[in-house]
């Protein structure tokens, strides 16, 4: 049998034996992304709140024909909040600190409360699972991935392959 078939070999049936856990971290990192995006959604609507409360302006020194939009044009999204002038975004952030910490998102400084940091959240989860994934793959082929969280593109190939993406 050749090396590369002896070690296939071996990578199937470590990948059948942990394949309980492997589900397991798998589902925490899916929910993880959806939790992700539900924060994300969830800071998009307060600081849209503000938005509504407040009026703010594109600023002269910042139109976007791209958007068919002109200086003094009202922004109603936070996608577009980057069209303030500076001194409107500051307060733009000011208002929408105090809504979060008003809804228990964040503490007075505008740090996270547990639970509220989506990336936070994701990123132990995807952690998770590279590191199981890595430690139960035979020792020939954990040195070529040793530095893969280092490598924002080679870590989400690692992550497409290890979550079944037929893509990579």
């Amino acid at each position: 049998m050749e090396k590369n078939d002896m070690l296939a070999e071996k990578f199937n049936d470590v990948m059948e034996e942990n394949k309980d856990t492997l589900y397991l971290l798998k589902l925490k990192y899916l929910a993880a992304q959806i939790k992700e995006r539900e924060l994300e959604e969830l800071f998009s609507a307060g600081y849209n709140e503000v938005l509504k409360e407040h009026i703010y302006t594109i600023a002269a020194n910042k139109i976007s024909e791209r958007y068919n939009m002109k200086a003094g044009d009202r922004i109603t999204s936070e996608e577009y909040s980057y069209l303030m002038s500076d001194a409107d975004f500051e307060q733009y952030l000011k208002y929408a600190q105090e809504k979060f910490y008003a809804y228990g998102y964040t503490d007075e400084d505008g740090k996270y409360k547990p639970g509220y940091d989506g990336t936070d959240i994701r990123i132990k989860a995807e952690n998770e699972l590279i590191d199981f994934q890595i430690s139960i793959l035979p020792e020939e082929m954990k040195e070529k991935l040793v530095n893969i969280k280092k490598d924002y593109t080679h870590k989400q190939k690692f992550l497409n392959i290890v979550m079944g993406d037929k893509d990579e």
